[in-house]
């Protein structure tokens, strides 16, 4: 089940960057994980590296394209080790919350949980119970922008070389 994406909003990559950490903060207020690492480099930690995490993380494309106007959105992927508690009550704890504020919520198996709106973000939580410790993956996506800053930030909006 997923809500439509009405991409090409007007917000910078600053400030989608800003919702996103937004979002995370209201994760650790209602599961209490503090510590995140990048999903695929667990060297990068939130929130001490979020800097670095957004600079490494990648602006995917909006799935609808209007007059051949660029859109992506900020997609930041983290897990979190969470060895004390039950990956899937965290994970429902959180499907709750986001279902309460308003959010389209599914249930995609066990312990996965997608919540979407109208605007094309998106809030994604597994939970998993591992051999080598239970954790939650986290990936949080915002709204689609085809503000200037998305080019800049792409590379794309930079001066060719001379």
């Amino acid at each position: 089940m997923t809500a439509p994406q009405h991409p090409h909003g007007t917000a910078t990559i600053d400030e989608l960057q800003h919702w996103v950490a937004d979002r995370i903060d209201e994760v650790n207020a209602v599961i209490g994980v503090q510590q995140w690492r990048m999903l695929l480099d667990h060297t990068e930690g939130w929130p001490a590296d979020a800097d670095r995490i957004f600079e490494r993380s990648f602006l995917p494309r909006c799935a609808e394209e209007r007059d051949g106007e660029i859109a992506g959105h900020v997609q930041i992927h983290l897990v979190g080790e969470v060895s004390d508690a039950d990956p899937r009550s965290l994970a429902e704890q959180l499907r709750s919350s986001w279902h309460a504020a308003g959010w389209l919520t599914a249930q995609i198996s066990d312990a996965y949980f997608r919540a979407d709106r109208e605007d094309g973000s998106r809030l994604i939580v597994e939970g998993s119970v591992r051999p080598g410790g239970n954790r939650l993956v986290l990936i949080v996506q915002s709204a689609c922008t085809s503000d200037g800053s998305l080019l800049d930030h792409l590379g794309q909006g930079l001066p060719a070389l001379g």
